[in-house]
């Protein structure tokens, strides 16, 4: 079975249940966040998740000496001393609509960047949740002759992501090597061809530690003249709910 394979080579079950956060230090830039008014530059952040839960905090945020706050249920900006400055339901964010608007704010800013980066740090393991449905639908040659596994992936309603579904990409040593899915904050249109690459081990754990999203042509191919995110993980902890694990795994 292609995701429990998948789940093993990022380290497996066992590890991934005794995880309550992960913290990882990065830097990311996004020629597409230009599209809405926002800065496309690098930033540097330190990202911490939830491994039970959907909550991810971004520091710093919007800027040096303040944090974002991303739920299922809401986004927040505070001071480092956990003084709310800014608030939102999701519904509040969205006004009713079922993507965002075409100039953003910082709330805006921190939805995308929350909800992606919790979704991109819980991969494969998130898939054993309740709600997901999954099924392998075949192979895919890159045009470097690379063949790769795909895993179709319906997500619930509850967990925030670019789109309900989603085309995973395993190599044959079941490592994530790209995923395919619709931006629809952004628009239907925005359909994006996202790699992975340079897996590292971290505590145990295995991530890529370089992303570029491209966008998607109609034929499935990535549309390489550009990209329009580009991410890289420098480091990367873990909490462990039993330090046995921790011990074993480190």
């Amino acid at each position: 079975m292609l995701l429990e394979k998948a789940i093993n080579a990022h380290r497996g079950k066992v590890i991934w249940e005794n995880i309550s956060y992960i913290t990882a230090n990065l830097r990311i830039k996004g020629n597409i966040l230009a599209t809405r008014f926002k800065s496309p530059v690098i930033r540097n952040l330190t990202v911490k998740i939830n491994c039970k839960q959907v909550h991810t905090e971004i520091t710093p945020f919007p800027k040096t000496g303040f944090k974002g706050v991303f739920t299922s249920k809401y986004v927040q900006i505070e001071d480092l001393e956990q003084n709310i400055k800014e608030k939102q339901s999701l519904n509040q964010l969205f006004n009713g609509k079922t993507k965002l608007p075409v100039i953003w704010n910082d709330l805006h800013v921190l939805y995308f960047f929350g909800y992606a980066f919790w979704n991109y740090l819980m991969t494969p393991y998130l898939f054993l949740w309740p709600g997901f449905s999954h099924q392998e639908i075949g192979i895919w040659q890159e045009k470097n002759g690379s063949i790769w596994h795909k895993l179709l992936v319906n997500f619930p309603d509850n967990i925030p992501t670019h789109s309900k579904q989603q085309v995973f990409y395993f190599d044959e040593s079941a490592l994530l090597q790209r995923l395919d899915y619709t931006a629809e904050i952004f628009g239907s249109f925005t359909k994006g061809a996202h790699y992975c690459f340079e897996h590292k081990e971290f505590e145990g754990l295995s991530f890529p530690t370089y992303r570029k999203v491209f966008t998607r042509l109609p034929n499935n191919q990535p549309l390489k003249l550009f990209g329009v995110m580009e991410g890289w993980i420098d480091k990367i902890t873990a909490d462990f709910d039993n330090q046995l694990i921790l011990k074993n795994y480190k």
